[in-house]
């Protein structure tokens, strides 16, 4: 069997399929993020509760210092924005890979602008291909002409010779 490569292997050699597998992995990093997410709120308010019943409020009454001064506590925030940045490099590049990036910023709306600038593109390379096969067809037409005409031009020089 030969080797025909990752996108074989993974069955995504065609556009739709890749779109696909870029959905599925969007939505699988986005629900571990989610997971995670949920974790650590689920643990910070456990630990609030704890605090609070606890009667372990430091001096200073804020709460918030006795949370993060758990060890857990901290490791959850730092996976938790770990996991965050990971989801929003892998949106980005999926949304730059379809084109759809910076589609709105705000209230500004750049897709049409965008879409007619794509479209027009598209038209242009299309157009330079049929230009390009038009090129080389008359290309190939000059040539058999003047290939007739260096015959012409022999046949006529012969002739002339004879007479």
């Amino acid at each position: 069997m030969q080797w025909r490569g990752v996108r074989a292997f993974l069955g995504i050699e065609t556009e739709e399929s890749r779109k696909a597998w870029d959905d599925r992995i969007a939505v699988l990093v986005g629900a571990v993020i989610v997971v995670i997410i949920l974790g650590a709120i689920v643990g910070m308010v456990a630990m609030m509760i704890q605090t609070w019943r606890g009667g372990t409020i430091p001096p200073d009454g804020n709460p918030l210092k006795a949370i993060f001064a758990s060890r857990l506590m901290v490791a959850a925030a730092r996976m938790a924005f770990l996991f965050a940045g990971v989801y929003i490099a892998i949106s980005i590049l999926v949304l730059m890979r379809r084109g759809q990036w910076l589609t709105a910023a705000g209230p500004f709306k750049v897709s049409d602008a965008i879409r007619g600038i794509t479209e027009r593109s598209q038209h242009r390379r299309e157009r330079i291909a049929k230009l390009e096969a038009e090129n080389a067809r008359l290309r190939k037409e000059l040539q058999d002409v003047a290939k007739l005409l260096n015959q012409a031009q022999s046949r006529l020089t012969k002739e002339g010779e004879r007479a």
